[in-house]
């Protein structure tokens, strides 16, 4: 657009030729006549061989020359006319008709004269005119009538009434005229030609050493037409002449000294580009300033030119008559230029173009206003630079706050928007080969087809402009100016970008596009990548900027773009932000191409967000340091870093939380894909339940911690946990080293849980704990409370321990053991009294506050935390009795009153729970070889069931064996009492026998 308009404005250098119409005008009427011999008498200075020749072949425009009277020869002139008479007494005479053929200079005999042809002239002298003397110095003279001036190279001037005055030092015509030389033509109204005075005149020299100024006075119009720059490279001639036409309501000045032509007042340049079509620079004042075509030309080396005929050298100081265009300068209320073929507008109050350096330059106090094919342009200076060969648009400047909207040439829709506070340049970059555009100040870009938009305080973008793309048919085409492929990108300060469902703001942000691709190259992007990126990482992929040179001031965030999908865009924030994207496949109408990023790389205080559209907690990652791999929509896969510790500092660790989960560790992964998360390192998983380690339904959600120190891996419904593992729910803790963690409901990571639940789950329900299995080493730590009250403490070891949160079940390998301590004060209140009281009883039991339980096995225990049932297989042995406080233990070899202990093969065990009207307690069943041992008792049996409410043992044997129990006697020693089976109450010395065989008495 711009090149070709100002080639239009170029073909001004076909002034040159206008100019030497003038000159010819002038020198004849002022040069001294050298003095001719009267009639019939030889001249001093012999003339051609024949002045009719002459006359009949350079004055067609005055057939009465060749016959006329007077027929007289000057040194470089034929003189014509058919009468004279004095005007006065003296020096003015008339001449008329009146004719010249004047041969100024060799050149003249080869190219051809310059010739003058008027209805009569009248010429003043300095002293008397004598026809056959010297007559002296012309101080006056006018050419009167119908004018006409001919010369080389198709030279034409046609006018009325030509003015010369020696004491005003200029020539002038005030009627209409007309000129044509070579191809160029004009007219207006009124001439004046500003002269230069001659210095140490005499009576015989003309006080004119040259000309100062040519005017035009009103109603110019210029035809003009070039040939182009014959210095230009062969890439930039044109093929065909360049027309143009220039007219002006106003005036037309040339300076000779400074060879500016200047027009005035509704000026118009015109440049046909087609039969349809036009160039078109509207304007108040036009000046066009010219330079000599020696001095011009390409820089080789040559001689110096001529020195300009000057008053010193006593040459006269004309046109330079080969003249190339050097600069342009237009200005007004409103500047208009327009391209129709390129159907390009601009509006402007000052317009600058310079041919030496390429520069064009559009001015406005408000701004300047470019329109193409429906898109804009405002700035209010806007500077263009061409290139030095081809001629194209080699950069852009725009200095003050501007915008820029460009529109689809097809589809009509806006496609890409822009907007500066200080300065927006586009240019070549040396060092990448690329194009650059520069954003200085409160920039915006937004890319509104492919749902992109960017706000910075600095913003760098590095693109190629495909100057052909491939059309229907296979055959290549021009492509549109929008045409641009990007391919890298800067952005700094108060930094924000949308995009393909993400917002990210940053203090810095570069990006890297790839090319277009189709949908067959895209795949599903999956990385197990956990090496933590480095700061320094993808640093040479852009250029550096000083970010001193941008004066930078606080972005507001762009408006978001529309989103339908049931979950927000990603949002994030950063130090440092780094970004792969790629142009997605466009469908046959362009409509379905965007933007897409594909790779995210943020450093420093990087905090990532999304919404949930199903009102779930939404998706939060923190961090150090992130890495963003993306797949299709709600697929992506993340890797986050935290900070590892130092001499001075402690490490700061990654955090990942999503729907109500929360994960923690020094290196995050999460495949949203896959539905699969990853943690390199000891870490932390929180997950909300509702049920306790026991089972027990709490009365609100409660987050599960859960630590380790190796690694864990979740997809969604299993988590595995290695290495020194510790959960803890409310007051609840395992210890273990493997743990792993199955829920009732897959967590999914890459939809809301709307689109994800399988139906019939209530709303507000929360995925709970299905199925909890540990493995080596586990330890288990309990507490109950009532309100505020501790009421109950559990400790205990296995090698395995599996519990089944959906039914209750529970399974534990041994070797191991369970403590428990339940506040309760021992036995239940309800038991008979006995009517007969054996005198040595002893006094009743002191009554505490904490009963002791304590079991250990070396099989497996299998039970069910809702029956409160526990089976143990393998040898067992469990020691109970009441104790002053938690964590008191009962010593199996000095058991308390109401104490007691006891080893079977197998073990059942059931507790029970307090009423309004009974405490807690428990009942133990024990079998195979069972030994039993209270503080005033031991016993033996194959089946031992003890039931702690009635505080009462029930022993059996089988086969032909007894059951026996020993009994400490007041006095000493034992008596002992074997049977098939027997019931024993130690609180009370009570002892039923059934079955008999023997009583031992003995002391």
């Amino acid at each position: 657009m711009t090149r070709r308009t100002m080639l239009a404005s170029s073909t001004l250098v076909g002034l040159s030729g206008v100019y030497g119409l003038y000159a010819a005008i002038v020198n004849p009427l002022i040069q001294p006549p050298i003095p001719s011999a009267p009639v019939g008498q030889r001249p001093v200075t012999p003339p051609p061989r024949n002045s009719v020749l002459v006359a009949e072949q350079y004055l067609s425009a005055a057939p009465w020359a060749a016959e006329a009277q007077y027929q007289l020869r000057t040194k470089e002139a034929f003189v014509y006319f058919e009468n004279w008479k004095r005007v006065d007494e003296h020096s003015a005479v008339r001449f008329w008709p009146f004719a010249i053929v004047w041969i100024h200079n060799d050149r003249a005999l080869e190219e051809g004269p310059v010739t003058f042809v008027s209805d009569s002239a009248m010429v003043k002298f300095a002293r008397k005119f004598e026809i056959t003397n010297d007559p002296g110095r012309v101080i006056a003279a006018a050419l009167e009538g119908d004018t006409v001036v001919g010369g080389p190279n198709n030279l034409d001037v046609r006018g009325r009434n030509f003015t010369y005055s020696e004491s005003a030092m200029r020539m002038w015509s005030d009627e209409p005229l007309t000129f044509a030389y070579g191809e160029n033509s004009g007219r207006s109204t009124g001439m004046q030609v500003d002269l230069v005075a001659q210095k140490d005149l005499d009576d015989n020299s003309l006080a004119v050493a040259g000309m100062r100024a040519v005017h035009l006075k009103r109603d110019v119009v210029m035809n003009l037409v070039s040939e182009g720059d014959p210095n230009a490279p062969e890439t930039t001639k044109p093929t065909k002449p360049t027309h143009a036409k220039v007219t002006s309501d106003g005036s037309f000045t040339y300076d000779v000294e400074t060879m500016v032509a200047l027009f005035r007042e509704n000026v118009r340049l015109e440049r046909p580009t087609s039969p349809e079509t036009l160039d078109l620079l509207e304007t108040d004042v036009l000046e066009i300033t010219f330079a000599s075509a020696v001095s011009s030309a390409a820089e080789v080396e040559r001689p110096p030119p001529q020195t300009p005929p000057t008053p010193e050298t006593g040459r006269f100081r004309g046109f330079e008559t080969d003249l190339t265009f050097r600069k342009m300068h237009a200005s007004g209320a409103t500047v208009r230029l327009h391209s129709a073929e390129h159907d390009v507008t601009a509006f402007m109050t000052e317009l600058d173009y310079d041919t030496e350096s390429r520069v064009v330059e559009f001015r406005h106090e408000d701004r300047v206003r470019v329109l193409h094919e429906g898109s804009e342009l405002w700035s209010p200076q806007i500077t263009l630079v061409h290139a030095r060969e081809g001629g194209d648009l080699e950069s852009v400047l725009c200095l003050g706050n501007g915008q820029m909207r460009h529109v689809d040439p097809d589809s009509g829709r806006v496609d890409l928007e822009a907007k500066w506070g200080e300065r927006m340049q586009i240019r070549p970059d040396d060092e990448s080969n690329l194009q650059m555009l520069e954003l200085e100040s409160d920039a915006v870009v937004r890319q509104v087809a492919e749902g992109s938009a960017m706000q910075a305080n600095y913003i760098r973008l590095w693109f190629d402009r495909d100057e052909k793309r491939t059309g229907a048919g296979g055959d290549e085409t021009t492509a549109s100016a929008s045409a641009i492929e990007p391919r890298k990108l800067l952005a700094l300060e108060d930094v924000v970008m949308v995009a393909d469902r993400m917002v990210a703001t940053t203090k810095r942000l570069e990006a890297w596009f790839d090319p277009a691709e189709t949908s067959a190259d895209r795949r599903p992007v999956r990385t197990s990548s956990s090496a933590p990126l480095r700061d320094g990482h993808w640093s040479q992929s852009l250029a550096a900027v000083d970010d001193e040179s941008a004066t930078l001031r606080t972005a507001r965030k762009p408006e978001l773009l529309a989103n339908d999908d049931a979950d927000g865009p990603i949002e994030f924030s950063a130090d440092l932000v780094r970004i792969r994207a790629v142009r997605s496949e466009a469908g046959p109408d362009d409509t379905n191409a965007r933007l897409e990023v594909r790779e995210v790389w943020s450093f420093g205080n990087v905090d990532v967000r999304q919404q949930h559209g199903d009102g779930e907690p939404p998706l939060q990652v923190t961090g150090r340091q992130l890495h963003v791999v993306a797949g299709q929509p709600n697929e992506e896969v993340i890797h986050v870093y935290g900070v590892a510790a130092t001499a001075d500092t402690a490490a700061v660790p990654a955090h990942v939380r999503d729907r109500g989960v929360h994960m923690e560790g020094p290196a995050i992964h999460l495949d949203r894909g896959e539905n699969r998360a990853w943690v390199d390192g000891g870490g932390l998983l929180q997950l909300p339940v509702k049920q306790n380690a026991d089972g027990t339904t709490l009365d609100k959600p409660q987050l599960l911690d859960v630590w380790w120190e190796d690694r864990m891996v979740f997809d969604g419904l299993t988590a595995t946990f290695v290495g020194n593992v510790k959960t803890v729910l409310q007051a609840d803790r395992i210890h273990c080293s493997e743990m792993n963690v199955k829920l009732t409901e897959r967590i999914d990571f890459s939809q809301s849980r709307e689109e994800g639940r399988s139906g019939g789950r209530e709303d507000g329900e929360r995925v709970q704990l299905a199925r909890v299995v540990c493995r080596d080493g586990v330890r288990l730590d309990g507490r109950a409370y009532e309100g505020s009250k501790l009421v109950g403490v559990r400790q205990a070891e296995f090698w395995q321990f599996e519990l089944d949160q959906i039914t209750g079940d529970t399974l534990a390998k041994g070797p191991g053991w369970l403590v428990l301590w339940r506040r309760g004060g021992g036995r239940g209140t309800d038991l008979d009294t006995p009517a007969v009281v054996r005198t040595n009883a002893r006094a009743a039991a002191e009554q505490t506050d904490w009963e002791y339980t304590r079991i250990e096995f070396d099989g497996q225990t299998e039970g069910n935390v809702n029956d409160r049932t526990t089976r143990f297989d393998g040898l067992v042995e469990i020691t109970y009795g009441p104790v002053a406080k938690p964590l008191d233990v009962v010593d199996p070899d000095a058991l308390p009153e109401n104490g007691g202990w006891m080893r079977s093969e197998s073990l059942d065990l059931q507790q029970v729970e307090k009423t309004e009207s009974r405490p807690a307690y428990f009942t133990a069943f024990g079998e195979g070889n069972v030994y039993l041992r209270g503080r005033e008792f031991f016993a033996r049996a194959d089946e031992v069931a003890y039931d702690e409410s009635k505080d009462r043992y029930v022993l059996r044997s089988k086969g032909t064996r007894n059951a026996t129990i020993w009994r400490e006697k007041p006095g000493g020693g034992y008596d002992v009492a074997p049977a098939k089976r027997m019931e024993f109450v130690p609180s009370r010395n009570v002892l039923k026998l059934d079955r008999a065989s023997a009583l031992d008495a003995s002391n």
